[in-house]
């Protein structure tokens, strides 16, 4: 914690930290996922980021089963705390994870060619932004 503050005094004034939670924390020897959430719950930014540490080893609904992620998302909502969803993240993983209704969705790979190191590709990014769209245009309420 005393790293962070010292992290957050350092920024300029009008950043807004966001903290990160990896969703396979006891590989990354980083807090569990709660621990953020109850930093976020403090911060102005009001926003939590879930993703994952070893991208070798699969995307997040591999790092976390999505009865926590749904666990964590509604302790979330009850500290008015909003989600992000990231973690190797493809068009099926994110098809799967629409119904959790996050904030935002963050993808890095799946909108490169060859890869997340790979060049940023508009189609991709486009194809992505339809499945969100359309998913939310669908969704109830």
């Amino acid at each position: 914690m005393a790293r962070w503050t010292a992290v957050i005094r350092a920024l300029p004034q009008r950043a807004a930290a966001v903290p990160v939670a990896y969703a396979d924390w006891e590989a990354a020897d980083a807090p569990a996922p709660s621990v953020a959430l109850a930093l976020a719950a403090h911060l102005p930014a009001r926003l939590l980021l879930v993703d994952t540490f070893d991208k070798a080893s699969g995307n997040l609904l591999v790092a976390i089963s999505r009865e926590s992620l749904l666990e964590l998302i509604d302790y979330a909502r009850q500290l008015h705390v909003r989600i992000a969803l990231a973690g190797s993240l493809d068009a099926a993983a994110i098809e799967e994870l629409l119904p959790l209704a996050p904030a935002y969705i963050g993808v890095r790979g799946a909108a490169c060619r060859e890869g997340r190191n790979g060049t940023i590709e508009i189609s991709r990014v486009k194809s992505l932004a339809r499945l969100v769209q359309g998913r939310r245009e669908m969704a109830p309420g």
